[in-house]
């Protein structure tokens, strides 16, 4: 009786052990594609991983679907920027599913500090300028930190896997590594930029500027997703025409109309850029998807700098 106890025991303990022996992989979910694809080189195959905002939806307003709320009820584990950002996935699954928060973990700095209290104007500042800058995944030094973050935390959950948990950290050391030299890159790349005054959509660009340069002079939706006052886009337009050249720097997320008003009122260029990015289809989420997809984000702004 002993022994037949013993071993119900065993396959209780095994069948629940990281999912191995079930051959179901635990699974995670994650917003942005930036993350994503950071979040799945360092997951690799011990772990499912799949996005919970469709590509081209902005991350801060999303409201889930019946059908994405039975998904996200199903992870085993929500990786999220932070309750302001997208905690929407938390609460579509009230509560109920174990969340990660990164923001905490990349040392991130305030609009104030990123974007620039001049940018964000008198009345934004007041109430924007001491928060965090939620869009650090513009920046690959802060993905390294993110991404031992997130090692450490998927660590936790392979219950004594010393060989999957070790195989986590040296692939996000991998990264993190790999994330000097990309951040290097996007430097050097960003010294062949021309000199222009940016009018962004939306304050995503803060960390962005600081590692390239840009000068951000203005933003369209200092509060986000609250369309701007005619005041505000008064100002802009003079900001715009006192700083040429200029351009107007407008995310595929948010409806272009406003941005487009402002660049014919003031008389400057409008370009079309996608900061949130997409996976690429020939390899889809793979080694290196980040990487590609920082590059590619790169040679968007400096075709909207330059027109060509």
């Amino acid at each position: 009786m002993n022994r037949l106890i013993l071993c119900l025991v065993w396959i209780l303990l095994a069948g629940t052990a990281f999912g191995a022996k079930s051959g179901k992989r635990p699974l995670l979910l994650v917003s942005v594609y930036p993350i994503h694809a950071m979040v799945q080189e360092i997951a690799a195959d011990a772990f499912e991983v799949k996005p919970a905002l469709p590509y081209g939806r902005s991350e801060h307003d999303y409201e889930a679907s019946a059908k994405d709320i039975r998904v996200l009820r199903s992870a085993n584990l929500l990786l999220i920027v932070d309750q302001t950002t997208d905690g929407w996935m938390a609460r579509a699954t009230g509560n109920k599913v174990p969340v990660f928060e990164i923001l905490p973990h990349v040392e991130a700095l305030t609009y104030a500090d990123t974007v620039g209290v001049a940018a964000l104007g008198s009345s934004a500042a007041r109430v924007m300028g001491r928060l965090p800058d939620p869009h650090f995944w513009v920046d690959p030094v802060r993905m390294g930190k993110a991404a031992m973050a997130v090692a450490g935390r998927l660590a936790e959950m392979t219950e004594g896997d010393e060989a999957t948990r070790n195989a986590l950290i040296e692939r996000a050391k991998v990264f993190t590594a790999r994330m000097s030299r990309l951040s290097d890159s996007i430097v050097v790349q960003a010294k062949s930029l021309p000199q222009v005054s940016l009018i962004l959509a939306h304050g995503s660009l803060g960390y962005y500027s600081r590692l390239t340069g840009l000068k951000i002079i203005g933003i369209l939706e200092p509060l986000p997703h609250v369309e701007p006052t005619p005041r505000h886009l008064g100002i802009l337009i003079q900001l715009a025409k006192a700083n040429r050249p200029s351009v107007v720097l407008a995310e595929e997320q948010i409806d272009a109309a406003v941005a487009a008003s402002l660049a014919r009122e003031a008389g400057v260029a409008v370009a079309r850029i996608n900061p949130l990015g997409y996976p690429d289809s020939a390899t889809a989420v793979s080694i290196g998807a980040y990487d590609r997809y920082l590059t590619r984000f790169t040679k968007e702004v400096a075709k909207g700098l330059t027109g060509k």
